[in-house]
């Protein structure tokens, strides 16, 4: 995986316009971010099956697309690395009951389930027993539905959930929180899913009514919920911060002004600093007015001081229903959704937060062969890479020797003689650099940018066969 280098507090563009309103995003293990569906003003109500990757802040197209063409829909990356993709949300569509896998090794989608009911604008969330929680959204009268259901990774199938949410929801969030529960948002109330019994419990309800927001859990087991829709005035003064004591309280913002708050459609992304990043939103509900008002307006939270920062932008980050990834190296992918002029999606941008990641250089030197991933992920290769993860964070290096192999021994074969091999074994034999050690994994302090050489050495033999034992008597 690749970097793209920034300076603190700055957007970069790599040119890239894919997707558009509805679009999925999600990160994979190894950091790349799967992004795919949604439409624009030019196919509106008709989508794609499109997919990207993102792979160190640049974008390229999948060779596979999806099974359908969607917009609207989910992407859930699931405990064993594969992606679940549910819905559309042109509900009245029997693809909209659809779901497909994502998996990333082989680069594919293939049909699984289907869900139990059509769905869009829906939310799915993974559980801690692997399960993915799917609730509400548009049903196929396009109306929303309180219903709920759980995907089964392991038999590819999804059932009914046993309970019924309290309210009927669709352009909602849904939000992991401490103890297996999942707080639901959406218009004038909230409620808990919790796995131990798989039901939904009423929790205080938020101060402002709110559709089309963005939600993200805080550092210190809080959310954080923005923008939306506020009972026909979309301008809100408050954020609000939702507690586990079943609070809320709102959030006014310091240093930020009237034309800075939230608005429908917006992105909340937590930073590895516990700060989060508010990206953009529009004054219409409509993603596909013809002259909507979009902020260009970054924001930088602060839950700690309740400060906000206001950041300068390129014009092309005005934007609305768009998608936000923060990504291994701390930096954050902003992509899709609608922006200014002819309506189309904008194109990709890479937000570098302050303090800027560093860098960590991977070499490789010794005779043998073999593999370096990283903990958090970043690093997978088997060749010099560079990527960058949050300042001062802990990175785990951990090298896997090649498997042996046999290779054709030189020299002159013996007619009627098979030709002995030579085995081939590889080790692990340190590490050197800025960062030393003797096993097959070191840990990396990134207070600065390191450079680290893994050495793998090869070790060989003669690769012998048993003599057959001799028949009795001979």
């Amino acid at each position: 995986m690749g970097f793209t280098s920034c300076t603190a507090d700055t957007w970069a563009s790599n040119g890239a316009v894919v997707g558009g309103v509805g679009m999925a995003a999600v990160a994979l293990r190894d950091g790349t971010v799967l992004l795919c569906g949604g439409c624009s003003r030019s196919d509106l109500g008709k989508g794609t099956s499109s997919a990207w990757l993102c792979q160190g802040g640049w974008v390229t197209s999948l060779p596979a697309h999806m099974t359908c063409i969607r917009w609207g829909h989910t992407a859930t990356r699931l405990a064993d690395g594969r992606v679940l993709i549910t819905g559309l949300a042109r509900a009245n569509d029997t693809d909209a009951q659809t779901a497909e896998i994502y998996d990333p090794v082989a680069q594919t989608f293939t049909a699984t389930g289907p869900m139990t009911q059509c769905r869009g604008d829906h939310t799915a969330t993974l559980l801690r027993d692997g399960r993915v929680l799917i609730t509400g959204g548009q049903d196929h009268h396009s109306n929303p539905t309180d219903t709920a259901e759980f995907f089964n990774p392991t038999t590819g199938k999804f059932s009914a959930a046993p309970h019924a949410m309290l309210h009927a929801r669709a352009h909602h969030t849904a939000t992991p929180v401490a103890g297996g529960c999942v707080l639901i948002v959406g218009d004038t109330s909230a409620e808990l899913f919790t796995d131990a019994n798989d039901s939904f419990v009423a929790t205080a309800a938020p101060g402002i009514r709110r559709v089309r927001h963005a939600a993200v859990a805080l550092a210190d087991g809080r959310v954080l919920v923005a923008g939306g829709y506020d009972s026909g005035w979309v301008t809100q003064p408050h954020e609000e911060v939702w507690s586990v004591n079943n609070r809320w309280e709102l959030v006014d913002m310091i240093g930020a002004g009237s034309a800075d708050r939230t608005r429908f459609g917006p992105t909340a992304t937590l930073l590895a600093d516990g700060r989060v990043l508010l990206v953009g939103g529009s004054t219409d509900q409509n993603p596909f007015q013809t002259s909507p008002s979009i902020s260009g307006v970054t924001r930088v939270f602060d839950p700690l001081s309740g400060h906000v920062t206001t950041l300068p932008g390129p014009a092309t980050l005005q934007r609305a229903f768009h998608c936000a990834v923060a990504l291994p190296s701390g930096q954050v992918l902003v992509a899709g959704g609608v922006t200014l002029g002819p309506v189309l999606p904008a194109e990709s941008l890479l937000y570098c937060p302050n303090p800027v990641p560093a860098q960590l250089h991977l070499q490789f030197a010794g005779t043998g062969h073999g593999t370096v991933r990283s903990n958090p992920p970043g690093l997978d290769t088997a060749v010099a890479d560079t990527a960058a993860f949050p300042e001062n964070s802990l990175v785990t290096l951990v090298a896997t020797p090649a498997p042996p192999h046999a290779a054709p021994r030189s020299g002159m074969a013996i007619p009627g003689r098979p030709q002995p091999a030579t085995l081939v074994v590889n080790h692990c034999g340190g590490w050197s650099g800025d960062v030393t050690g003797a096993g097959t994994s070191i840990q990396v302090r990134m207070d600065s940018s390191k450079t680290v050489t893994v050495n793998f050495n090869a070790a060989t033999g003669v690769v012998t066969k048993p003599r057959p034992r001799p028949f009795p008597g001979r």
